[in-house]
């Protein structure tokens, strides 16, 4: 027999496929024991070792019996061989062959325990046994690395559909680029309207292909990308805003893996981007405990232009490495774990170094974790479209000093009301607990609120690192500006509860994610 599997299981005794009769519940037993292939026939358990197949990519297993002679091949190589297994065909009685489960009984007493979490593909059994060659053969007819969704180089828009029309003039074409010098699709009308491919969505785009890439040029508003995804839990789609700051998080309602890529207003150059992401990176990003299983469609919510979108595979893509050391005082700083956006980040070791790797063309930032007696400089570090290697990305301890307001004095000086547009707004000194107290904010959200010095005086003209403890009481994400003085045209530096990243708005702003859920 053989099948396809893909797996990031480190259990023990996770059964693949089970055969039963009523006179013996293990007469095969086909399982991994953290990512080892394990064998049972007939009850006696088959020892040898063999390559682990639970590092997230698909790996084909061969299992050939010839009398009492047992060989397991991975991915087309004979890994495994007994001469002393046992003979004779196996028995399988109704309701005794099962994936996915070890029954020990006929047909159930399961364990949910011994239960494989992953994905099985092209299960085949034969009525011979199977030489290496063939085997091999069989693996080198492996799924293409590469799957080109859409180049539009065939002239036609056949598998796209309108799947929002908000003012009636939605439009796709399929059309010559000049700067391109190719075929490509073209969206035309509100930049609020969204397109789909392919429909109808009969079967999955692709359950190994999981890195995304797509060139990207728009003519107006903003642009998002969504991938409609199957998980092992409750998120289901993958959303790219290619305009918000650089980070991802999870939607209030936990469908939605959001990330904002922190191309700003360099998107709206009429300039083409491509753009590169690794949906199982992206996803652990924000919920480790979630498998990604198929991507099942997309859909393109701008006004503008796309060619090659593609699934890939880790094969077909080149991988570079960010690293760097995170140091107090000169002495490195171990087990210090970095936020990224879609990086494949490694605790620090014993000399404080780090290591991240990431796909070509890579989008996101590095951010160490703050604590409330220290920060680190810089305290979070973006990139682009990263094309090599990069060395030299150090973060140092920084001690965090002097406050600006912490409530114990039981007033509320220097606070004053901006923004009172539904004449809700209100503040106070109030008692959080026996040893602390705050501001608290009451009213409307669109209220604002602001603090300064009583003489205008500013705050500081040396110490550029602030810090603030906020507890919101609402899932509208309000964010928390601060009014700088710059040798330029910016005066604001704004900061937003999700994403996270800067990027700039306009000729005064710099918005600021903090990548939170409040």
């Amino acid at each position: 027999m053989g099948f396809w599997t893909q797996t990031t299981d480190t259990g023990t005794n996770k059964h693949l496929v089970s055969v039963a009769n009523s006179q013996q519940s293990n007469e095969f037993l086909l399982r991994h024991n953290a990512g080892k292939v394990g064998i049972q026939i007939k009850g006696i358990e088959q020892a040898f070792d063999t390559p682990k197949i639970n590092d997230g990519e698909w790996h084909l297993v061969n299992v050939v019996r010839s009398s009492s002679t047992l060989e397991v091949f991975v991915d087309g190589s004979l890994v495994a061989t007994r001469q002393d297994a046992p003979a004779g065909k196996l028995v399988v009685e109704s309701s005794g062959f099962w994936l996915g489960g070890d029954q020990d009984c006929l047909g159930g007493c399961w364990d949910k325990n011994q239960q494989f979490s992953g994905l099985m593909d092209e299960i085949s059994l034969y009525n011979r046994a199977l030489t290496a060659s063939e085997i091999q053969t069989l693996y080198n007819a492996a799924p293409a690395d590469e799957t080109v969704l859409e180049d539009a180089e065939d002239g036609d828009t056949n598998g796209w559909s309108i799947s929002a029309n908000p003012t009636g003039n939605s439009a796709f074409a399929n059309v010559f680029d000049s700067e391109k010098d190719s075929q490509v699709m073209e969206f035309t009308g509100n930049p609020r309207s969204t397109y789909k491919f392919p429909s109808p969505e009969d079967m999955p785009l692709s359950t190994s292909n999981f890195i995304v890439r797509w060139d990207i040029k728009m003519t107006k508003g903003f642009g998002t990308v969504f991938w409609r995804i199957e998980t092992t839990g409750s998120v289901i789609y993958m959303e790219y805003r290619l305009n918000t700051p650089l980070g991802c998080h999870l939607s209030s309602e936990s469908t939605y893996a959001i990330c904002g890529l922190g191309l700003g207003e360099s998107m709206q150059n009429d300039s083409w981007h491509t753009i590169t992401r690794d949906l199982r990176a992206d996803l652990k990003s924000v919920a480790p405990e979630l498998e990604l299983q198929y991507v099942e469609f997309l859909l393109v919510h701008t006004a503008g232009r796309v060619d090659n979108i593609q699934l890939l595979n880790h094969d077909a893509i080149n991988f570079y490495t960010i690293s760097g050391t995170i140091t107090n005082n000169g002495q490195g700083i171990s087990g210090k774990s970095l936020s990224n956006t879609g990086a494949d980040c490694q605790l620090s070791d014993s000399q404080g170094n780090f290591t991240c790797t990431v796909p070509e063309g890579w989008y996101g930032s590095l951010t160490p974790e703050n604590t409330n007696e220290h920060y680190f400089a810089p305290l979070t570090r973006a990139y682009s479209e990263v094309s090599e290697n990069i060395t030299g990305q150090d973060f140092t301890v920084r001690l965090i000093e002097d406050g600006l307001e912490n409530a114990e004095d039981g007033d509320a000086d220097g606070w004053f009301v901006y923004d009172d547009n539904k004449g809700e707004a209100a503040f106070a000194n109030v008692v959080e607990n026996e040893n602390n107290r705050v501001i608290e904010l009451t009213g409307h959200t669109s209220s604002g609120y602001k603090f300064a010095f009583p003489d205008g005086t500013p705050f500081s003209t040396t110490r550029f690192i602030v810090q603030w403890r906020m507890k919101m009481t609402t899932t509208e994400h309000q964010p928390v500006y601060w009014r700088v003085k710059t040798s330029g045209s910016v005066f604001y530096m704004q900061y937003n509860a999700n994403y996270s990243g800067c990027v700039k708005q306009g000729t005064g702003y710099i918005i600021c994610g903090l990548g939170l859920r409040i």
